[in-house]
């Protein structure tokens, strides 16, 4: 999968404007500590592909982190580890604990799900306005799941986030590190946009 881009095929999500969709970065980067929480996330929005960002796979294809290409250490996140219908997703990493990042899988129908929980997949709740939020839904739910491209012309994938592997090795500025495979850890809260 490696260099593929990823739009969102369905649904055409009109609202948001004409054209492909893909995973947006939205706001700032925050910062949360807590007790012992302690790390920063950023909210992840559905909108135009001109705007996505780019993501790093890390892991094989059955347990990745989908990680932002400008700032590995932030990965896609189910907030709290809620695995449940209407669960928001983020970005966020525990400083200090990249293992800790959330796990997904790729569906051979092109959607993705936390790894584990293969009845629920990414997807936008169509009841907030605009219908941007990425969320959990079940994976029956046609009308709310986020089903992935890898195919098109070159004038759909203009703009639109690349599914990289990460580089494995040690040292250098902007290198990725390897993360291992494991989902444990936990998540820290998610502050209300």
């Amino acid at each position: 999968m490696a260099g593929r881009f990823f739009l969102i095929q369905s649904p055409g999500l009109e609202p948001l404007g004409q054209g492909k969709k893909a995973l947006c970065l939205a706001g700032s980067v925050y910062v949360y500590k807590k007790g012992t929480v302690n790390g920063r996330g950023q909210a992840i929005k559905v909108g135009p592909a001109k705007n996505a960002c780019s993501l790093v796979r890390d892991g094989n294809m059955d347990a990745f982190a989908l990680r932002v290409q400008s700032d590995q250490d932030l990965a896609l996140e189910v907030n709290f580890r809620k695995n449940e219908v209407g669960t928001p997703l983020s970005v966020w990493c525990n400083i200090g604990h990249r293992d800790w990042a959330c796990r997904f899988s790729l569906n051979p129908d092109m959607t993705i799900s936390p790894t584990g929980h293969s009845r629920l997949v990414l997807g936008v709740d169509l009841a907030h306005s605009p219908p941007d939020t990425l969320i959990l839904v079940q994976d029956t739910d046609t009308a709310r799941r986020l089903v992935f491209s890898s195919s098109g012309s070159p004038e759909e994938r203009e703009g639109a986030p690349r599914l990289y592997p990460a580089q494995t090795g040690r040292g250098g500025e902007g290198r990725p590190r390897a993360a291992s495979v494991g989902q444990g850890g936990r998540s820290g809260p998610v502050p209300a946009a």
